[in-house]
C-alpha cells in the first residue's frame, strides 16, 4: 500500500512540477514540493531539467523539510523515476520512498494500545495484590503474638502504616494516568496528521491535468481520479477493484492488452521498477 501511494504521490507531483516549469513559476514548484514532502511515503524528491541539471531538491530529515538547489552533492534517488511533460520532456523527477512509511504509524498506534492494556493489567494486578496483602499481615501477626506470649516476653507489635501505603500507590495511578493521557494525546496528534496528509494527497490528486490510473499487482484499479473520469467517461465508483483491461480495452482487444500492458504492469509492479 505505501509503494502505492509513493507513486501515486510521485506522479500528482511530476504532474503539478511541469505546470510550473512550464509557467517558469518556481515558487509554486516549492509549494508543490513543500506539500508532498509532508506525506510519510516519500523521503525526497529531486526535479531536474531535461539537460539533467538539478533544478529543484526536497528532502525530509525526521520532522525537518528542506528545500534547495544544491548542485551535484546528493546522490540521486532510484526508487522511482518519472519522465515529466510531452515531447520533448520537460524533465525529470526522482524520488526515494520513505524508510518509515504510513503503515509503520499504524504499526506504532497498535503497539502503544497493546501497552497500554498491559499496563492496565499490571495495575489491576498490583491492586489485587494490595487487597489481599492485609489479611496476611493479620495472620502473620497472631502468629507472633501467639509466640510472645507462650515466651512470657513482652512484645511490642510492628504497626502497620496502610494510610501511607494507599498514598504511594494513589501516587503510582496519578502518574499512570498522566502517562496514559499523554500517550492518548499523542496518538491523536498521529491521526490527525494522518488525516490531514490524506485529504492533501486526494486534493493533489483529484486536481492532476492527466488522467492517473492506478492499479496493483494483479491488474485491478486502485485509483482513478476525475481526469481519467472525464477521458474515459466512467466514474470511479464504477470501475474500482475491476480489471484494467476490462475497462479500459475493447473485447476485441483484450487478449492482446492483458498480453502486453497487463503483463507490464505486474512485472513492474513485482520488480519494483517504473
Amino acid at each position: 500500500a505505501a509503494h502505492s501511494n509513493a507513486i501515486a504521490l510521485s506522479t500528482l507531483v511530476a504532474s503539478s512540477s511541469a505546470v510550473a516549469l512550464l509557467q517558469n513559476d518556481m515558487t509554486q514548484l516549492d509549494a508543490t514540493l513543500q506539500t508532498a514532502m509532508q506525506m510519510d511515503t516519500i523521503r525526497e524528491i529531486q526535479i531536474h531539467g531535461p539537460d539533467e541539471q538539478l533544478l529543484r531538491r526536497a528532502k525530509r530529515d525526521d520532522a525537518t523539510i528542506t528545500i534547495d538547489m544544491s548542485e551535484g552533492n546528493a546522490a540521486v534517488p532510484d526508487d522511482i523515476q518519472l519522465t515529466m511533460g510531452g515531447d520533448p520532456p520537460l524533465g525529470t523527477l526522482h524520488a526515494a520512498m520513505s524508510t518509515h512509511p504510513i503503515d509503520e504509524i499504524n504499526r506504532r498506534i497498535w503497539l502503544d494500545a497493546c501497552l497500554a492494556l498491559l499496563l492496565g493489567l499490571v495495575i489491576g494486578l498490583v491492586l489485587l495484590a494490595l487487597h489481599l496483602r492485609p489479611a496476611s499481615h493479620s495472620l502473620e501477626h497472631l502468629m507472633r503474638q501467639a509466640e510472645l506470649i507462650e515466651q512470657a516476653t513482652p512484645a511490642v507489635p510492628p504497626l502497620h502504616n496502610g494510610i501511607l501505603e494507599f498514598d504511594r500507590l494513589a501516587d503510582v495511578l496519578h502518574s499512570t494516568g498522566l502517562r496514559l493521557a499523554a500517550q492518548a494525546q499523542r496518538l491523536n496528534a498521529q491521526g490527525a496528521q494522518l488525516h490531514t496528509a490524506n485529504m492533501r494527497l486526494r486534493g493533489m490528486f483529484d486536481a492532476a491535468l492527466d488522467a492517473i490510473v492506478s492499479t496493483n499487482a494483479q491488474g485491478q484499479i486502485t485509483a482513478f481520479n476525475r481526469q481519467a473520469e472525464r477521458l474515459f467517461g466512467l466514474p470511479a465508483r464504477d470501475v474500482m477493484g475491476q480489471s484494467v483491461e476490462d475497462v479500459l480495452a475493447p473485447s476485441s482487444l483484450q487478449a492482446a492488452f492483458h498480453a502486453g500492458v497487463v503483463d507490464k504492469i505486474t512485472a513492474d509492479n513485482e520488480s519494483g521498477t517504473h
